[in-house]
């Protein structure tokens, strides 16, 4: 029994050490209004998920300020039903194109996910609902 509760106090500093999660020091402002999501990473690896109840049937998401010199990036947005509505990757080199705009879908509480490989630079997003 002590031996689990070892094994599994590894794993958990295991995961830790891998970046599981969000950024260290990432700000996230989320109202009915819109969102702005930024970090400032560091060869920084894991999964930031979080949800939005922008309560429109569709969005324009903006990358402003991105600038990513190492790693990669990619945003998955889902909707109340859990379709895909957005799927933009991000990477080295300039931006996205500055508004990417979600699929028309129901309104209600969206799940975002970004998925972050061994990324450094800053990453921001920003979004409001299309009404």
């Amino acid at each position: 029994m002590r031996a689990a509760r070892g094994l599994l106090g590894v794993a958990v500093l295991a995961l830790a050490a891998c970046g599981i999660g969000e950024p260290p020091g990432r700000t996230l402002d989320i109202t009915s209004a819109g969102l702005t999501y930024q970090a400032d990473l560091a060869k920084f690896s894991g999964n930031d998920i979080f949800t939005w109840d922008l309560g429109a049937p569709s969005a324009y998401f903006r990358f402003d300020g991105t600038a990513l010199t190492d790693g990669s990036a990619k945003l998955t947005v889902l909707d109340a039903a859990g379709a895909v509505v957005l799927a933009q990757p991000i990477g080295t080199g300039p931006a996205p194109s500055s508004t990417a705009t979600t699929a028309a879908t129901e309104s209600g509480p969206w799940t975002l996910r970004i998925d972050i490989h061994k990324a450094t630079g800053p990453l921001s997003i920003s979004a409001v609902p299309a009404r």
